[in-house]
């Protein structure tokens, strides 16, 4: 596979420096085939690209497919993205690896299809199951984002909703991390107003603005409320983690290692 990949990506390379020298005298669109054949047999997904193909080497390796379709061959439906950017790390070509960078998916169906088919493999690597291929994912920070909302509990930037919660931790740049039966995840920004209405102190009691200056200069301790968040476990101590500990604590690998 991975001297199948590394062939893939030579090609690519070469294929990309002939636009560099020549952009005005090749018609992408004539490799729509190919295009179409290499994503299918390394996808294992019908997929077809119905508008413009484009491509070039500067600044960035990239490639634009406009008008994307892809799916199951044994499903009726397809998923469809008007527009579809990919940006190649020329280091990872060279490695044989597939990376797109910086590039916000805002189709909801796409986004839908990728939350369903996202999961980790025993050495906490998060991938997304794209058929037969897995696609792991380099993490900015945690696995999950999880937003808090009043009477909706606890949720996941996917939408999934997790029953337990297992610990609580404060970083030491200031945000919060909660592990629940799905993983660890980064508590939205956003919501940190309304997740400190959850912090308690050891008899259970909400916690005043004095007692969480005491809590915050590390003076006492402080506990999540689960029941609040909907989820079903007892009270959790919040631990104190630094950012560059999320990895060993937590059992997930930010940056996933062949």
């Amino acid at each position: 596979m991975q001297t199948t990949l590394l062939g893939v990506a030579i090609a690519i390379i070469l294929a990309l420096v002939t636009a560099l020298v020549g952009p005005l005298f090749i018609d992408w669109n004539s490799y729509r085939g190919e295009f179409e054949a290499r994503a299918s047999r390394l996808t294992g997904l019908d997929f077809r690209v119905t508008g413009a193909i484009d491509a070039r080497l500067l600044p960035i390796p990239t490639v634009v497919l406009q008008g994307v379709e892809f799916g199951r061959p044994d499903e009726g439906s397809k998923v469809r993205a008007r527009l579809l950017r990919i940006e190649f790390a020329l280091g990872a070509l060279a490695r044989g690896e597939w990376r797109i960078r910086g590039e916000r998916i805002d189709n909801r169906a796409m986004r839908e299809f990728i939350g369903r088919n996202y999961a980790a493999d025993s050495r906490g690597r998060w991938f997304f199951q794209n058929g037969p291929q897995r696609v792991f994912v380099e993490l900015e920070a945690t696995p999950w984002v999880y937003r808090l909302t009043p009477g909706a509990g606890l949720l996941t930037h996917t939408g999934a909703r997790p029953r337990l919660l297992e610990r609580a931790a404060l970083l030491d740049d200031g945000r919060f991390v909660l592990v629940t039966d799905l993983g660890a995840g980064l508590l939205d920004d956003r919501d940190t107003a309304l997740f400190l209405r959850v912090v308690t102190d050891f008899a259970g009691l909400p916690l005043n603005e004095r007692g969480l200056e005491r809590w915050f200069d590390g003076r006492d301790a402080a506990f999540v409320d689960a029941a609040v968040l909907q989820l079903d476990s007892s009270p959790r101590r919040i631990e104190r983690v630094r950012f560059n500990e999320l990895e060993q604590r937590f059992g997930f690998a930010r940056v996933p290692a062949a």
